[in-house]
């Protein structure tokens, strides 16, 4: 791993998988360094979608500001890029005004951009293109494992069935991150639960986000009052595409929940196979 820049002004962030208590070790940091957060999380972004990104309430903020919530409408598209301008602009201003930015969250393609910032995309490769369209999606799956396995295994099970999106990720060629500089001179502090703990707190988290129906009347007020096409709310995967397919009919409440329960804990696998990257990082803090 590069060294990091020591003239750039310190700057802190939180990883880790899913329900492993990110957002309250933020807060807690936050309010002893002075510190102000933004949000790391490619669904909180979006307004509206509340108890199935697991967002901070007010209450849990305990007055320390939060950025990078609610920032977008539903359906409109926001990418890497997007991401990194606001967050790059949100950490110029804490810092201008003497405080300490603290980065939390679980998307590591976010994480990725913002440690070590965007690479000039290719445009499409077209010759590549017609050779890899007469292959199979699984002859597909496998070059991209050959290229990079820890990338691939990170991908949820929709990214790993399309096709055309695999292909892209093939002309990327943006996995190997060994030559790149470190942008920020960042304390990167990563929770490593055991998992037995880890599926413990994503049961009891899943529980209450189900209890008196709280996660499903959101979903059905999405759908119903927001008027949110039914099939990006299942897009996103997990608690928004289950929840959706159990108010169509296709799945019953129990099976939701049992569904819900595996795949929650197969993304935060995917995510701890993710941090692994970080292993050798020069600021690093592991709490388990």
């Amino acid at each position: 791993m590069p060294k990091e820049d020591p003239d750039q002004k310190q700057i802190i962030i939180i990883i880790g998988p899913t329900a492993s208590g990110k957002s309250d070790l933020a807060v807690k940091l936050a309010k002893d360094t002075d510190g102000e957060i933004i949000s790391a999380d490619s669904v909180q972004v979006y307004k509206y979608l509340d108890i199935g990104s697991g967002k901070i309430t007010e209450s849990e903020m305990c007055g320390v500001p939060h950025y990078g919530l609610d920032i977008v409408e539903p359906e409109n598209i926001f990418t890497v890029a997007d991401w990194l301008k606001y967050t790059e602009e949100k950490i110029r201003d804490i810092l201008s005004r003497n405080k300490t930015p603290i980065i939390c969250g679980g998307t590591g393609l976010y994480i990725e951009a913002l440690l070590y910032g965007l690479k000039d995309n290719p445009g499409p490769d077209y010759d590549q293109r017609k050779i890899l369209a007469g292959k199979s999606l699984s002859e597909i799956q496998d070059l991209l494992k050959a290229k990079n396995l820890e990338y691939y295994n990170s991908l949820n099970n929709s990214e790993k069935n399309n096709k055309v999106r695999l292909i892209r990720k093939l002309e990327l060629d943006n996995f190997n991150q060994k030559d790149r500089i470190v942008k920020y001179n960042a304390w990167l502090i990563k929770l490593a639960p055991s998992i037995d703990d880890l599926k413990e707190k994503i049961k009891i988290r899943l529980d209450k986000r189900l209890s008196d129906d709280l996660l499903i009347d959101e979903v059905r007020y999405l759908l119903n009052n927001k008027k949110i096409n039914s099939a990006w709310l299942k897009s996103l995967g997990l608690e928004y595409r289950y929840v959706t397919e159990y108010l169509e009919g296709k799945i019953t409440k129990e099976e939701m929940r049992d569904i819900l329960l595996v795949k929650i804990t197969q993304y935060a696998k995917r995510q701890i196979t993710w941090n692994k990257r970080y292993d050798d990082f020069n600021n690093l803090a592991t709490l388990s």
